[in-house]
């Protein structure tokens, strides 16, 4: 079902870069497109378990299996803090781009980007409150996991979908003579 969503993404992404006028820009979605095909795959073939199972493998091989949480701890707190300071120093950046929508649009995916990219991090890591605060339902059967990935990724289909429109009106606006304004 979330391969199905990324994919879903994916395609936004793409339709977002075909109507940019700008090769940043649509370097930007076309490269926040492979992402979501890469998550898609990645989940199709459960990489997230697999990778998590040969973490705890090797723990156990090395008999370090008691040492984890002191692995695991530094790894979680590191990953969350990453992605919680990379999200707002993009959050200050948002100010300077007042009177630029459709660069504002592309930062907001970019933070929605990198909560995934924490999101993902947390759960191969598996520490037991991490986990814990993830996959309980914390509002009833809702999970935490499900509205990060899922608002994750809604976030990044709406900004495609809104810089798309964005570019099509702002292309034709600016291809109007002062004539056409006077009417």
């Amino acid at each position: 079902m979330a391969a199905a969503l990324y994919v879903g993404v994916a395609l936004a992404c793409l339709w977002a870069s075909r109507g940019c006028s700008a090769r940043n820009a649509a370097r930007f979605w076309l490269l926040v497109a492979a992402i979501f095909i890469v998550l898609a795959v990645l989940r199709a073939l459960a990489a997230e378990e697999i990778a998590r199972d040969q973490l705890r493998e090797f723990l156990d091989q090395e008999n370090a299996r008691e040492w984890r949480r002191a692995i695991q701890m530094p790894l979680a707190a590191l990953s969350g803090m990453i992605a919680i300071g990379l999200i707002v120093w993009m959050a200050r950046q948002l100010r300077h781009l007042r009177d630029r929508p459709r660069s504002r649009l592309r930062l907001i995916a970019g933070m929605a980007l990198v909560a995934m990219a924490g999101l993902m991090a947390l759960r191969i890591v598996s520490l037991h409150f991490t986990d814990w605060l993830l996959f309980s339902g914390l509002i009833g059967p809702i999970r935490l996991n499900w509205i990060i990935d899922l608002g994750a990724s809604a976030t990044v289909f709406l900004c495609a979908i809104l810089h798309r429109r964005h570019s099509s009106t702002a292309g034709s606006a600016n291809n109007r003579s002062v004539s056409q304004y006077r009417q």
